[in-house]
């Protein structure tokens, strides 16, 4: 069963389209996406009707690396973010405090400082969206506990 906890206004995702707008326009990244932790694409960009099985797959993969992460935390002591390197280009992943993440793809001559920098701005200015729609829902599902994998 896939319970959603939340429910995302147009507003909402009007607002964090423009942050990943602004995000694509101080970074060169082939793709972002804004998921939550079971995996459920909820805005990518740039957009594309070619692109939305990319956007879907990746972050469906995304949601799936930090749940690993989650499990690997007692080893780690830190899930907030994630970086992998690829041969023809890397992905860098960011999760907020309220379980939403930003994933980004981008190629080996933009540097990992810059997408980090940028990406974690990005997070920053947009975890007061993600407390809103976190905070909206959770009259309805009161007394329900939404974790990373809990077991």
């Amino acid at each position: 069963m896939d319970l959603v906890s939340y429910e995302i206004t147009k507003a909402d995702i009007d607002s964090i389209n423009q942050v990943l707008a602004k995000l694509l326009n101080s970074v060169a990244l082939d793709i972002v996406v804004v998921g939550d932790e079971g995996g459920r694409l909820i805005t990518f960009s740039p957009y594309g009707e070619d692109m939305f099985n990319v956007a879907q797959r990746f972050c469906v993969i995304s949601a799936s690396v930090l749940g690993a992460l989650d499990q690997l935390d007692n080893l780690l002591q830190s899930k907030s973010n994630f970086f992998t390197e690829g041969l023809n280009g890397s992905i860098y992943i960011k999760l907020s405090n309220s379980n939403f993440f930003i994933s980004v793809k981008f190629g080996r001559n933009v540097m990992l400082g810059t997408v980090k920098l940028f990406v974690d701005r990005a997070a920053k200015e947009l975890e007061p969206v993600f407390i809103k729609i976190r905070e909206s829902s959770s009259k309805k599902f009161s007394g329900i506990k939404f974790d990373m994998l809990e077991i």
